[in-house]
């Protein structure tokens, strides 16, 4: 009788255990999806900009000794209240290269392959 108790806990801790190895072996799965699907992004995203400055590099002469910060505009940045001088004639998607230390910038419209606008821009440090 005892043995049989005995075995019981044995099986028990072998299965407490199982379960506890599977457990962290899904959570490591998971971190690894999430660490893979965070990379993809960046790569992505760094991807696009280096694409948007290698199409405007063939229309205009770029600054090569600086990389650009490059933004797609939105239909919130593009809204007849937001616009400037300098985004009067922007689309949503188009695209803006700032050079920040050349306080220069560029919008390029993709859709069509063309510049619409470039010109001195003053960058805010915070």
């Amino acid at each position: 009788m005892f043995g049989l108790k005995r075995s019981g806990f044995v099986v028990a801790g072998v299965f407490a255990i199982c379960v506890l190895l599977a457990a962290v072996a899904y959570q490591q799965y998971q971190i690894m999806q999430i660490k893979s699907a965070d990379t993809s992004g960046q790569d992505t995203s760094q991807t696009k900009s280096e694409d948007v400055v290698s199409q405007v590099s063939k229309i205009i002469l770029l600054p090569e000794d600086e990389v650009p910060m490059v933004v797609q505009l939105n239909k919130e940045s593009v809204a007849d209240e937001n616009k400037d001088d300098f985004i009067k004639d922007a689309k949503e998607g188009d695209y803006v290269l700032i050079y920040p230390a050349r306080e220069w910038s560029v919008i390029y419209r993709p859709s069509e392959n063309r510049l619409v606008n470039a010109d001195q821009v003053t960058v805010q440090k915070n």
